[in-house]
């Protein structure tokens, strides 16, 4: 029936198009070449019927009669991944029906034309698309897509036979680590890998197809889920020393110290006979809040062009795609003052986060879909799948090296036990932990495809063998050179002074300043300037000269440039800070006509100045700077907020990073935060850093805080930071009316010698019984007052706030031999400001004969008012207050 049938219906001239769809299907591998209706309309059917029929009978080539395939073949690139089976728990993804077509398709597919059937063509494309890989990357840069397709559609980067034995030892020193630790540590905490083992092949694969595109340098930014794992199994840190944490035996008398499943480590390792540093960054339990952090240590070590280095950053499924840090890190990937030519993402995809179902967690299918945001490309592949995470792992190395761009693995598998080992999963999520209690032991699986690749039992037991009796011995699992220091950790060891009072050698004098201030003011003829930037400019010529005093943005960019000239690098990034918010800075200008860009600060041929706006984040943006400047001590790094306010938005990279860093992990770091503060009748969100908050947390020499008030001060103070072996992050109070208030600038012989920690007051008044201490702009409202009132009182200001100044504060004070009252003034809220962080070092300052009193805006829960005229008021009042019953 069917040839005959088949002709009959191809021969005659009365048949309905759309009854060929069944007779095709029959006839269609048989008589390729020779399908008829394909193209058929129902409209004119006849007439289009008897034109094919003509074209058979007269033998004529009716390929022009096909249809394409490309619909089919886009249909699979852009959807395919939905029909891979990715050994999810509950899968919502469903294919898509593909398009309605039928018979002899003709279309471009793995780099030439074909004619198939049609169920040719969904097989072929079903087995690339569909098959161990979910592929993604339809949304990315058509050069990249193009590069996706030759790679899938011509199978490449499929593992080899060693590489496959190699990730086999991967997975079992993973496996057997896991049983070790909770056969010995029972119920105690470490976020086991049990469930997705396969991150360790997939990091090993990752870093070795590295080196062998050159790098050998790579910094892993990951939470704590599996980092004990990777410690041992990457990094090569010996069993016995985790064993020894674990048993509370290892501990630090002078540091607080952290828990071991947040713990860092680097390592270098010989891998094909090259060298690589394995660097993995430290991590709260803020999970994604690394992101930012490793990148910024990636782009210190590219930018000191020391090593070829690049950056892995492990995810959770669910801080992926919740966290907001990670949207804000990728936002960063191809900015100027960011790029650091891509990242190899791999999410550790447990299928749950905590006790939350992906349903609950995220609006899309995949926790990845964040990755569309830059248009790079993912590949979901399961765990269980050793072939698949390792071909994976191969082709993220050759996108990553190929285009300088970040590419995503998604692990898929499952999460043994509940959140940590002592807590039990089954009473909230009892079906995902019966789908898991079902699931076969890891390594039976792995085994059994090894051994379908012709791979014996005999060489994957001598496998097991060798890592059980390493693990006995506690010792390395893996290879790696314990002796080898990186350059990063030898600039360090000369800059590990305790001691915050040890002097700087700044090596200045007043020509050389004269010098540089003349560099400064150098701009090429021809260039047209703006007008109110043309005034700045010739007010700094005048600086320059001698012939005014310097105001605050000359003395920043003076202290810049000394840096650059003595071999310090600066990198000043932050909101708005090439012009700075309050257009003070101006450190490059621009031409009016062509828009070129000049930086008053030049580069030299020993250290480089490079100052970038940020993007408009504080979280993100701040642990960044961080990360890099705790990878580079020789280079002075700044981060600028636009308000001083808004700094709140980077309060966990504060708090678990520059704050408590080095007691936790001896990591040093030498960040300083310009944050702008004053009240001026701005409003609650424009008047205050939160001073409060960084006092609170300054403890065991954690960080720095000053408040400057002269050009001077902030000119000394920007080179004591470089100039002294003491590197702790510091957070300085900046100014904003101050910039352009003539009585904060300075001659420009006050910038020689040191930052003072305290400005004293004339000699003039040192027999007088009251003495306000303050700190940054209230110091002119007082001043004022006092010289329109003729108060006898003397005004001190404490410029260092933390640490506190109390030997020099005692020294100055022992000065006042008549004193009685000593009065902080604030311009902050009583609850707020500097006072409850300084009390008691103000109150050691006591004798038995003096008091302490505080004057300051009543307690608030804002920081300041939003009416202009009630902040006048308050300010008025204030300053009254502060000289009331005193000075006479």
């Amino acid at each position: 029936m069917k040839d005959k049938g088949y002709r009959y219906y191809r021969d005659t001239e009365l048949f309905n198009p759309n009854s060929m769809a069944y007779v095709e299907r029959d006839f269609e591998s048989s008589q390729q070449g020779q399908s008829v209706g394909l193209n058929i309309k129902v409209e004119g059917a006849l007439t289009q019927h008897r034109a094919i029929c003509d074209q058979l009978r007269s033998g004529a080539d009716i390929l022009n009669v096909e249809q394409s395939a490309e619909v089919l073949i886009a249909h699979y690139r852009h959807y395919g991944h939905f029909a891979v089976d990715l050994g999810l728990y509950q899968d919502e993804r469903r294919f898509p029906a593909p398009p309605d077509v039928n018979g002899v398709l003709q279309g471009i597919f793995k780099g030439t034309s074909h004619s198939l059937s049609i169920t040719d063509w969904h097989q072929s494309l079903k087995h690339l698309y569909g098959n161990q890989i979910a592929f993604e990357f339809m949304h990315a840069d058509v050069e990249q897509r193009d590069w996706f397709v030759g790679v899938i559609e011509s199978d490449q980067y499929q593992p080899d036979t060693q590489e496959l034995l190699d990730g086999y030892t991967d997975i079992v020193r993973s496996c057997k680590l896991e049983k070790f630790l909770g056969i010995n540590f029972v119920g105690q905490k470490r976020f086991s890998l049990e469930g997705c083992e396969a991150l360790v092949p997939v990091l090993e694969r990752t870093i070795k197809d590295h080196v062998a595109y050159g790098y050998d340098d790579v910094v892993l930014g990951m939470a704590h889920r599996g980092r004990i794992n990777a410690l041992i199994n990457v990094l090569g840190l010996p069993l016995k020393t985790i064993v020894s944490k674990f048993d509370g035996n290892y501990h630090t008398k002078d540091y607080t110290g952290d828990v071991k499943y947040h713990l860092g480590h680097s390592v270098d390792r010989i891998i094909n006979d090259k060298h690589i540093h394995i660097a993995l960054c430290y991590n709260p339990s803020h999970l994604e809040a690394i992101n930012s952090v490793a990148m910024g240590n990636v782009r210190a070590r590219i930018d000191h062009g020391a090593s070829k280095p690049f950056a892995i950053l492990i995810h959770g499924d669910a801080a992926i795609a919740g966290q907001g840090v990670v949207m804000e890190t990728m936002s960063m990937s191809k900015v100027n003052a960011y790029d650091v030519g891509g990242a190899i993402h791999i999410v550790v995809n447990n299928q749950i986060g905590f006790t939350t179902n992906p349903s609950d967690a995220r609006s899309t299918h995949y926790c990845t879909d964040i990755a569309k945001l830059i248009g790079a490309p993912v590949m979901h592949v399961r765990a269980d799948d050793l072939s698949g995470v390792l071909r994976a792992a191969k082709i993220a190395a050759a996108y990553k090296h190929r285009f300088n761009a970040d590419i995503f693995i998604d692990v898929i598998g499952y999460r043994k036990y509940g959140h940590n080992e002592a807590d039990e999963p089954r009473a909230t999520q009892p079906g995902l932990y019966h789908f898991i209690a079902d699931k076969p032991p890891l390594l039976e699986q792995i085994e059994q495809q090894l051994i379908e690749q012709h791979i014996t039992t005999e060489k994957l037991a001598s496998i097991k063998a060798l890592i059980d009796g390493q693990i006995k011995a506690q010792s390395s699992l893996i290879e790696v050179e314990s002796d080898r220091g990186s350059i990063r950790s030898l600039a360090w060891k000369s800059l590990q002074s305790s001691d915050w009072r040890e002097p700087a050698n700044y090596s200045l004098d007043l020509a050389l300043i004269s010098q540089i201030a003349h560099q400064l003011v150098t701009l090429p003829e021809q260039i047209k300037i703006q007008a109110q930037v043309k005034k700045l400019y010739e007010q700094r010529k005048e600086m320059a000269k001698g012939l005014a005093p310097v105001n605050w943005g000359m003395a920043e960019l003076l202290a810049y440039q000394y840096l650059v000239s003595k071999g310090y690098s600066v990198r000043l990034v932050g909101q708005d800070c090439i012009r700075g918010t309050f257009a003070h800075r101006h450190a490059t200008i621009y031409d009016q006509e062509t828009g070129d860009a000049h930086s008053f600060v030049k580069s030299s041929d020993k250290a480089s100045f490079e100052n970038y706006n940020s993007i408009l984040s504080e979280y993100a943006a701040l642990g960044f700077e961080y990360g890099y400047s705790e990878t580079n001590p020789n280079t002075l790094v700044l981060f600028e907020a636009q308000f001083g306010d808004f700094i709140n938005g980077a309060q966990i990279i504060i708090d678990q990073f520059i704050s408590s860093g080095f007691q936790k992990w001896q990591r040093s770091c030498g960040l300083v935060m310009l944050l702008p503060h004053g009240y001026e009748g701005q409003g609650p969100e424009h008047s205050s850093a939160r001073l409060e908050r960084f006092l609170q947390l300054a403890s065991q020499d954690s960080i720095q805080i000053c408040v400057p008030s002269t050009a001077a001060q902030i000119f000394k103070l920007l080179l004591r930071q470089m100039f002294r072996p003491y590197r702790r992050p510091l957070i300085v109070m900046s100014p904003k009316s101050l910039l352009r208030r003539a009585e904060a600038q300075s001659d420009i012989d006050e910038l020689i010698g040191d930052f003072s920690v305290i400005l004293e007051d004339d000699p003039e008044y040192f027999g007088v019984k009251e003495v306000v201490l303050c700190s940054g702009k209230v110091y002119y409202d007082l001043y004022a007052y006092r010289k329109a009132h003729k108060k006898q009182v003397a005004i001190i200001r404490l410029e260092q706030l933390y640490p506190f100044p109390d030997v020099e504060l005692s020294k100055v004070l022992k000065r006042y031999k008549q004193l009685k009252t000593i009065i902080w003034c604030q311009e902050e809220p009583r609850n707020q400001g500097a006072w409850n962080g300084i009390r008691d070092d103000l109150m050691g300052q006591l004798t038995d004969e003096q008091n302490l009193l505080v004057k300051s805006r009543p307690a608030a829960a804002a920081p300041a008012v939003g009416y202009a005229s009630v902040h006048q008021d308050q300010q008025n009042r204030l300053i009254e207050m502060t000289f009331e019953g005193v000075g006479r």
